[in-house]
């Protein structure tokens, strides 16, 4: 199984591995797993996305791996209207939260059981909090789902309480994918 970050961030001159994917997944402090703010269960993590060097916007958001397309939502146009429901973490002004989601079903296998049966893995991989989708990414219909490639551009970060540049992101899985 081959996954890659949510954000691909160029390398620079001799950077390490480590530096890399710390650059590609910069957590921030408002978004942490398992407890977020105000003591709430949270279930992902919130991510800045990177900037690459010769440019000031900010890197895509990429799928993690190759799967399929099994929700979207578009993400709502921001407004000041601060009885929005986007617009919350502030209850004296409109503090925007963009709510662009998409999820991705993966499914891997992990090895082979004592009768050398591959054993098949599935998960999903949330992308919450974007701006924008990409045009390559469409809601989907059933039969067949659309294919999506670890590091395929799907969309854009977007504000997470008024910070730009930002996602929730989290891998899920069932219960039963859990019992190998």
């Amino acid at each position: 199984m081959i996954i890659s970050p949510p954000f691909l961030p160029e390398r620079t001159e001799n950077q390490t591995d480590e530096q890399w994917f710390d650059t590609a997944m910069n957590q921030v402090s408002n978004g942490i797993f398992p407890i977020g703010i105000r003591s709430a269960w949270h279930g992902g993590i919130h991510l800045e996305a990177p900037t690459n060097q010769n440019s000031t916007a900010a890197c895509p958001v990429c799928a993690i791996a190759d799967g399929e397309i099994v929700y979207v939502r578009a993400p709502t146009p921001q407004n000041q209207n601060i009885s929005d429901p986007q617009n919350y973490g502030d209850t004296s002004r409109a503090v925007w939260t963009d709510n662009g989601c998409i999820v991705i079903r993966h499914r891997t296998e992990i090895g082979a059981d004592a009768q050398d049966v591959a054993t098949e893995f599935q998960y999903y991989s949330i992308y919450m909090h974007l701006s924008s989708i990409h045009a390559n990414v469409q809601q989907p219909v059933p039969n067949p789902l659309q294919r999506i490639y670890r590091k395929q551009e799907i969309g854009t970060a977007g504000q997470i309480y008024g910070e730009a540049n930002r996602i929730h992101f989290e891998i899920v899985c069932g219960d039963d994918q859990l019992e190998f």
